[in-house]
């Protein structure tokens, strides 16, 4: 296990900065194939980047308060945005225009995700409920998750089944969406849980938290199989590369690392600067070996090549 953390990282090569000067990035996204970078600011708009060249291609200017998140359908080619003021957009497939406004959340929305078979979106709000909407209809597709403290995160299972719903306390709850019951409640963290997510082929269910903390849940019992101990604060993102066997977290410690969890270890880690502003800055790209982390005070992308074989 290497716990070191250097500013230029053997296995990491920088090959662009992206400088987004009016700061307040959220938690952006590669569009899904990997040729541009989404981001949601502080201001409202999604921007979209070319990491090639390092430019600013267009910006999207619909939301009247700060853009908290985007994702990405998985099949269509559509993007979703979700905001502070309360409302989430469906842009056309070309992402220039609103498809769709919806304000059907009486506070933030925190978090926005599309199903695995892009047919139901799921948000959830400070008001305290995560709800499930019809990708043709529109209307409520199931029964609300009804959650004690605002949320943190949600994520679906690979099949579509289950839901992660992350709120403000240390355990995890997995829902089933479709008779709303709760499936499972993951008990290990010694902080909040800040983050959770699945792994690409379904085979780990990774999680992070205040405590520093990341836990490698076994899928059949939801019992702690792993953890994965490195970071020294609050980990505040995570990200699968396409291989599932390499995933990078990032931290309040000013340090991003990548785990090999095949090993449960860290093989790199990266010291950025003073980033502890952002919720989400860092994303694989959906295929390639290139990895984009956040720092600078929410106001830098860098895009990294980084050497697989040196991590596997």
């Amino acid at each position: 296990m290497n716990s070191v953390i250097e500013d230029r990282p053997s296995q990491l090569e920088l090959v662009k900065t992206l400088r987004a000067s009016k700061g307040g990035v959220g938690r952006f996204k590669w569009t899904p194939d990997g040729k541009l970078i989404t981001a949601p600011y502080k201001n409202g708009s999604i921007t979209f980047w070319d990491p090639g060249t390092g430019k600013m291609l267009y910006s999207l200017r619909k939301h009247t308060r700060r853009a908290v998140c985007v994702d990405w359908s998985h099949k269509s080619g559509r993007l979703a945005s979700a905001s502070d003021d309360h409302s989430f957009i469906i842009w056309d497939k070309d992402a220039k225009e609103p498809e769709r406004i919806e304000k059907k959340h009486t506070d933030s929305i925190c978090a926005i995700a599309w199903s695995p078979d892009d047919k139901t979106i799921a948000t959830t709000s400070n008001d305290r409920t995560v709800k499930f909407w019809d990708t043709e209809s529109w209307e409520e597709k199931y029964k609300p998750v009804n959650i004690e403290t605002n949320p943190n995160d949600l994520a679906w299972s690979p099949d579509g089944k289950t839901i992660i719903v992350l709120q403000q306390r240390r355990e995890i709850e997995i829902w089933n969406v479709e008779n709303n019951d709760l499936v499972a409640t993951l008990h290990g963290h010694r902080g909040i849980v800040t983050s959770a997510l699945w792994s690409p082929d379904g085979k780990y269910l990774l999680s992070g938290s205040e405590d520093g903390a990341i836990i490698s849940w076994n899928l059949e019992t939801f019992k702690e199989k792993a953890t994965l101990i490195g970071h020294e604060n609050l980990v505040n993102a995570m990200s699968f590369a396409s291989d599932s066997r390499i995933m990078a977290s990032k931290s309040h410690d000013n340090s991003v690392r990548i785990w090999n969890l095949e090993k449960n270890s860290q093989e790199v880690g990266l010291r950025v600067k003073g980033h502890h502003y952002s919720i989400s800055g860092i994303a694989f790209h959906p295929s390639k070996p290139i990895l984009a982390t956040l720092d600078k005070r929410d106001t830098t992308l860098r895009i990294w090549n980084v050497d697989y074989s040196a991590i596997l």
